[in-house]
């Protein structure tokens, strides 16, 4: 532009087209009566002759108020929700304001991400700036919406704060193709995470000044949010190579003097005017931390990019491509990478006590692992130490027990902790020189650890508790105790055994002294004779304190490794009558079950606007709300019909091939459901209770953690068949009043996403309190043996409901392999069906 009065650098330009559209654009030069303008939404069908140029003599401002939460907006500000324009309160420099130094807080308290390789050794805290240092084709785009889905606050006292009210993410991608913005788009929406984002997406085709406008867009919404508001404002930023490639470019545009690999001298200065502004302000309780992530070209680490960032910020977090490599998720090398503010964030009444010698001792203890590796490849195994074959043992288990977690796996702080002291038991206490004699005397002694596996396994009613509610004295605390000595070293079916054990005969205890109808037996105390009322305040302590099966790990298995642990499996299956299988769906494949089973709950609550229910006030069956009784016409259901993680365990436990699949469905509770559903068996007419193999099995899927408070199903190991005495008649759960309460506890969580439950449909189970802020969702798939189906006595037959109607159809049916198509033989359909939710569903 020439002849221009009075042009400053950064000035808004509006240009107005011949058609009356106006774009926006910014000075990026001024050389006296000339101006130099970057046009936000491309110079494509500007014409100089018939447009308008009007200079507004201000810098860019952003409209802010706090319906900016949970919106999309792309690069420059502009809604890309299909979303109202935001009603602004005020208008904010995007520049922000310059931060008085003595006014700065030092950072402290730390942010849980629920990855443990950043929480236990490199942790996050409130106002630090720390980057990811991530490279082209590493998962650091995957990483960046895990943390988006699990940062939470962490208060002191060992307590996690799970409250999000006063937690909030804004989140900035810059230069990211559509497959990425679809990924972030789609699984913040599909998580439910997007409630409490704020979301900034410049995409690779549009205009260079934008990229530049983004970071800067999303810093002045986090200091919105957190100095006005007093929030704890956690920034993710994507990619901040892109955003150096935009400077880079925009510098060519203006003709500067190139420094290093042709970037402008002032890159450092300017990465400073982005990373700086993170950090707390006196007077305010709110907090800005940022999450930088950048990719190294050619995975140089002194790439000006990474070098200079390095230089401004307060660590950095190093995505390892050779661990990347051999299928480690999350690929974080946590050798070169440091949180130097970590210090101020952790230990005692803030995390734990033992987070930083444990931090210490793992850091020292991988590092030698690191070299006796490389002392291996030359020296041979052979000629290593007992000592060095320790720490062979540890590094290995440190990367794939550590390290390694589910996209989907929210581990707290202190799970992460308690993983830890498990791998550092390998070694005698002598060289955890790391760790003071007082912390390895509080966490390391394993007769502890024992007396704590037996306090946990007591709440199954055999030991403390089930002797002084139910009266049964038949097992006495050595066998308790021996259990959990075997859980401790690794045998984790002697575990379970214990807990059926256990479990089972608190049932028969229950069945000998009363049934269902009439008052409370004698010999019984009140606690156990009826449940007692707790309120809502109460209920939610008891849940977080207790909630989830004494030595869950002890009942698992890993999907991954199906075919080796197949038998071991269906072992676990037989005693317990269930089987967890860890790793049973992938990330994708749970996402895409996530959304189905959303898409499905909206269509049921549409005809039951009351909440009413069709399995209990707020809690729904999807599959018996559908016309057709089941799901298997949805893609998603069908796809558990032939997942190759469980079907080899399915084969071991129906001693065949052949089983069929029987229907599929699931159900999902409302939040804020506080009712317990009663003790119950889904298969308890005569002439299946007496069956050594279980004729029907029941896959559940967790397509979000499960956690104490929304609503995991609660299960009675061991109760899928009657034992000594009792007939099948007599073979009943008890009554809501018989019930002992230590029952509600036995759940399955906490649990990852993408794990899965294989249940005999006999064994007693029931729903629990749903005390969580959104519905539970828990899909499920039905497996029948094929003698139970085809025998001339079959009970199946005579309950048509046990086998659901026919209604996948055979276009879907062709999809699925040999073996799937196999087991949804008696399934498939040919014939036209009014597919849908039915009316009526919640009085059925």
């Amino acid at each position: 532009m020439d002849n221009v009065k009075f042009p400053t650098y950064g000035e808004i330009v509006n240009v107005t087209l011949a058609d009356g559209s106006v774009r926006q654009g910014q000075i990026l030069e001024v050389n006296k009566k000339k101006a130099i303008v970057q046009v936000f939404e491309g110079t494509s069908n500007i014409d100089v002759r018939d447009c308008h140029i009007e200079f507004t003599g201000d810098t860019l401002k952003m409209p802010i108020s706090d319906d900016l939460m949970g919106r999309a907006f792309n690069g420059s500000g502009k809604p890309i929700d299909n979303g109202p324009a935001v009603l602004a309160e005020e208008f904010l420099d995007i520049n922000g304001a310059p931060l008085n130094p003595k006014s700065r807080v030092y950072p402290k308290e730390m942010i849980q991400t629920g990855i443990s390789a950043i929480d236990t050794m490199n942790s996050v805290v409130r106002g630090q700036k720390l980057p990811l240092f991530s490279a082209a084709g590493l998962p650091h785009n995957e990483i960046a919406a895990q943390v988006c889905r699990q940062a939470s606050l962490v208060k002191g006292k060992d307590t996690l704060d799970h409250s999000q009210e006063n937690f909030s993410i804004v989140f900035g991608a810059m230069g990211v193709n559509m497959e990425t913005a679809r990924f972030f788009r789609n699984d913040f929406e599909e998580n439910g995470s997007m409630e409490n984002v704020v979301l900034f997406m410049n995409l690779a085709n549009d205009p260079t000044i934008e990229r530049i406008v983004t970071p800067r867009l999303a810093l002045t919404t986090a200091e919105y949010f957190a100095y006005t508001r007093e929030q704890h404002v956690f920034v993710i930023l994507t990619d901040m190579s892109s955003y150096a490639d935009a400077l880079r470019e925009v510098s060519a545009a203006r003709e500067e003097v190139p420094g290093r690999r042709g970037y402008p001298g002032y890159m450092y200065t300017d990465l400073s005017t982005i990373y700086e502004r993170a950090g707390r302000v006196e007077g305010r309780n709110g907090s800005i931390t940022q999450f930088p992530i950048l990719t190294m070209p050619n995975d140089d680490i002194t790439h000006p990019i990474p070098d200079l960032t390095g230089y401004i910020t307060e660590g950095q977090i190093f995505v390892d491509r050779s661990l990347h490599n051999r299928q480690i998720y999350p690929p974080i090398n946590v050798l070169p990478s440091l949180s130097r503010l970590m210090k101020s964030g952790i230990g005692k009444g803030m995390t734990r006590g033992d987070h930083p010698n444990v931090s210490d001792q793992l850091y020292a203890n991988y590092a030698i692992g690191q070299d006796t590796r490389a002392m291996k490849a030359v020296v041979g195994e052979e000629a290593l130490s007992e000592d060095e074959h320790k720490y062979l043992e540890f590094t290995d288990k440190f990367e794939t027990k550590f390290l390694a977690q589910n996209p989907y796996e929210n581990r707290d702080v202190f799970t992460s902790l308690d993983i830890a002291w498990t791998l550092l038991r390998i070694f005698p206490q002598e060289l955890l020189k790391k760790i003071p004699q007082k912390v390895k005397d509080e966490y390391y002694d394993r007769e502890q650890e024992i007396q704590k596996a037996v306090q946990r396994v007591s709440k199954l009613g055999a030991i403390a508790s089930g002797a002084r509610h139910l009266g049964h004295a038949g097992i006495p605390s050595q066998v308790g105790r021996s259990c959990c000595r075997d859980i401790l070293i690794g045998i984790s079916v002697s575990a379970a055994a214990a807990g059926a054990v256990c479990a089972g005969a608190a049932a028969r205890q229950i069945l000998r002294r009363g049934r269902r109808s009439g008052p409370p037996c004698r010999g019984r105390t009140a606690a156990a004779a009826a449940p007692a009322q707790h309120s809502g305040a109460t209920l939610r302590s008891r849940l977080q304190a207790g909630n989830g099966l004494p030595d869950l790990e002890s009942y698992c298995v890993d999907g991954l490794r199906a075919e080796e642990e197949a038998a071991r499996a269906a072992a676990l299956f037989q005693r317990n009558g269930f089987v967890i299988v860890r790793n049973a769906l992938d990330g994708d494949q749970t996402a895409r079950l996530l959304a189905a089973c959303r898409r499905e709950a909206r269509a049921i609550l549409l005809k039951d606007p009351s909440r009413s229910g069709n399995r209990g006030s707020g809690r729904y069956s999807m599959g018996d709300a559908q016309r057709t009784g089941h799901l298997l016409h949805c893609q998603e259901w069908a796809m558990l019909a032939d997942l190759h993680t469980i079907t080899p365990i399915l084969r071991q436990i129906f001693d065949e091939s052949s089983y069929v699949c029987a229907g599929a469905g699931g159900d999902f509770v409302l939040a804020g459901t506080g009712e317990y559903q009663p003790l119950h068996s889904d298969l308890n007419f005569p002439g299946c209770q007496d069956q050594p193999e279980a004729p029907v099995v029941t896959l559940n899927v967790a397509v979000e953690d499960l956690t104490w408070e929304n609503g995991p199903t609660r299960i009675i190991p061991g109760t899928q068949m009657p034992a000594g005495e009792l007939t099948p008649e007599r073979w009943e759960p008890p009554s809501e009043v018989a019930e002992p309460e230590n029952w509600r506890l036995l759940t399955f969580c906490p649990l990852p996403a993408g794990t899965a439950i294989l249940r005999d449909n006999r064994t007693w189970h029931g729903g629990t309190p749903n005390l969580s802020k959104k519905p539970r969702y828990l899909p499920n798939c039905e497996f029948a043996a094929s003698w139970w189906c085809r025998g001339s006595t079959s009970t199946l037959w005579r309950n048509p409901w046990v086998l659901a109607p026919s209604c996948m159809p055979r276009s879907l049916h062709n999809q699925l392999s040999v073996h799937g198509q196999q087991v949804c033989s008696l399934v498939v359909t040919d014939d036209e069906l009014d597919f849908g939710v039915r009316d009526g569903f919640a009085a059925g």
